[in-house]
């Protein structure tokens, strides 16, 4: 029977050192020289022959992307006027060129509802205006399209809510 030791080893600051209790970072470089590269080197020896290798993970940030802050009337909301405009509130400034004909849509009873879509002037909200009364006592559902929309530096928003864009 062949015994076989191993290691690993690694600066503490990196997050990847034996016994280091966090491995993530947020904004800041966490590893030892600041520059988003983690070092670490194994070796293993079976008493006789031995072995180490370095090896190096860069971490690239990858932005979060917009979402929806909000949206009015909420999910599930009860005792709308048939008269109410919807409106999707975004968590930074959507381009106006993105928002167009198709990005968001209202369907109730299954048929899309006809309308104009406008964008507030700080890009912030859009505001989806029924052409005719809404009728009543009928399920709606609202349809966001995160791959056209696209903040203002070009990124499309997470309309899904699963922290990556599109959806």
């Amino acid at each position: 029977m062949v015994a076989l030791r191993f290691g690993l080893s690694g600066h503490a600051r990196s997050g990847l050192a034996p016994g280091a209790d966090n491995a993530t970072e947020e904004s800041a470089p966490g590893d030892a020289d600041g520059d988003d590269a983690y070092e670490v080197r194994t070796a293993a020896s079976d008493g006789t022959v031995s072995t180490a290798q370095l090896v190096s993970v860069t971490v690239t940030d990858v932005p979060e992307a917009a979402g929806i802050a909000s949206i009015s009337p909420f999910n599930g909301e009860t005792n709308i006027t048939v008269v109410s405009d919807i409106a999707v509130r975004f968590d930074e400034p959507v381009d106006p060129a993105t928002l167009t004909d198709g990005s968001i849509i209202l369907c109730v009873a299954g048929q899309e509802v006809a309308g104009r879509l406008e964008l507030s002037r700080d890009g912030l909200q859009a505001t989806f205006s029924p052409d005719d009364p809404l009728p009543g006592s009928v399920l709606g559902s609202i349809e966001i399209d995160g791959d056209q929309i696209r903040t203002v530096d070009g990124t499309a928003i997470d309309a899904d809510g699963d922290g990556i864009a599109g959806g």
